[in-house]
């Protein structure tokens, strides 16, 4: 009943569109520890973890204990409706298309599958599917409050992003989470002065000053000495070996005489 409780009271406040906290959430970390967590519910389940190659970074904002909730329902319902030996897989990719950038998580499993008419109410409340796929969870544990995957379709609007269900190819139920990608700072280059080639490039805050002149000797200096390397780096209090520093002035300069 408590459990009943907590559920009903997350889905009323969702439905009034209270804000989530909003801090970057990296999805592999999430998914390990789902990966984890049901491997102690089942340790003799294949469930694995499968990140698409060249996926690169998953990070997305939101509210992480509500996203960690997201991937562990929908690995909770993987593993009570299919058979023990049936395989769960936790897949991980990230999709760009003309909408944006997307990080997609996918459950994956092997059991007997949702026909036209489960699919259509999967994410409605309190909607369980055929009695004779209903059992209890491995370990024990109740098959739930049937409120699981109306709270992932909830939690997931309120991060600006999508969930479907699918057949499995060859057999069983996919459901698939779409949510944006954080979008990381853009490179802010200001307006170069043609004039001179200098411009100021900005990134993460720091401003670091670029010029597009090679930098040289002006007019009438003197070059560096054979075999030197032309630069030199002024530390304040003395050398690298330690010695004092010498401070220069036009009397200690020995000028050749005519």
């Amino acid at each position: 009943m408590g459990m009943l409780v907590d559920d009903l009271l997350l889905l009323a406040r969702l439905d009034q569109e209270r804000p989530l906290e909003q801090v970057p959430v990296d999805l592999r970390v999430v998914a390990v520890d789902a990966v984890a967590a049901a491997k102690v519910v089942a340790p003799a389940r294949p469930v694995s973890l499968d990140v698409a190659p060249g996926t690169g970074r998953l990070i997305v904002t939101g509210d992480e204990l509500r996203i960690r909730q997201v991937v562990s329902n929908l690995m909770t319902n993987a593993l009570t409706y299919t058979p023990v030996s049936s395989p769960v897989v936790l897949r991980l990719s990230a999709d760009i298309d003309s909408g944006g950038q997307f990080a997609r998580i996918e459950v994956i499993d092997s059991g007997p599958g949702l026909d036209d008419d489960h699919m259509a109410h999967a994410f409605e409340r309190f909607y369980r599917g055929d009695t004779a796929r209903t059992r209890q969870a491995e370990g024990g544990h109740s098959s739930g409050t049937g409120l699981g995957l109306a709270i992932v379709a909830a939690l997931v609007k309120a991060h600006g992003g999508t969930v479907e269900v699918a057949r499995t190819p060859g057999g069983g139920a996919t459901f698939r989470v779409r949510l944006p990608l954080e979008q990381r700072p853009a490179v802010e280059v200001d307006d170069a002065d043609e004039s001179d080639g200098h411009h100021e490039v900005h990134t993460d805050g720091h401003r670091v000053e670029q010029s597009g002149d090679p930098v040289g000797p002006e007019p009438g200096s003197v070059g560096p000495e054979p075999g030197s390397t032309g630069h030199e780096t002024a530390r304040a209090g003395g050398d690298d070996r330690g010695e004092p520093a010498t401070n220069l002035t036009p009397d200690s300069i020995a000028l050749p005489k005519k």
